[in-house]
């Protein structure tokens, strides 16, 4: 298994991959990134093996005022290495501004081995730009 140094939310960057084996042991992580009108950020603990439930804290900001609105989601990997995509959660009220939401992520099935963020800015439901980073 490979260890992670617990990071704090606010601006850290930790590159790593979840344990593919079950363990009792809680892990932290974090992602960031960055695209032109948006930032994302993903802050998770990790505390059992691969199919237990993951803490979430996905957090967005709006960078430019362009009239446009921005989002984030989660994204993981299962052990398989099979991607899958969460819903957006959008954010509307424009620069300077963001919103951070809690939730839990799980894959009874196949497992989580990785998790990353991506944030995107919008024009209605066209995604202009996006950036995506694993943690």
């Amino acid at each position: 298994m490979r260890k992670r140094s617990t990071l704090t939310f606010a601006g850290c960057l930790a590159m790593g991959i979840l344990a593919t084996t079950g363990t009792a042991q809680a892990e932290d992580g974090v992602a960031q990134c960055f695209t032109t009108g948006a930032a994302g950020s993903l802050y998770y603990r990790y505390q059992g093996g691969v199919t237990a439930p993951i803490d979430v804290e996905l957090g967005v900001s709006d960078t430019s005022a362009d009239n446009h609105h921005v989002a984030v989601r989660l994204i993981t990997r299962d052990t398989n290495g099979d991607r899958h995509n969460w819903s957006w959660h959008h954010w509307y009220s424009g620069k300077d501004t963001g919103k951070t939401w809690n939730t839990t992520a799980q894959d009874t099935d196949k497992g989580i081995r990785d998790l990353g963020v991506q944030a995107a800015v919008f024009e209605g439901s066209t995604l202009l730009n996006s950036c995506t980073e694993w943690a």
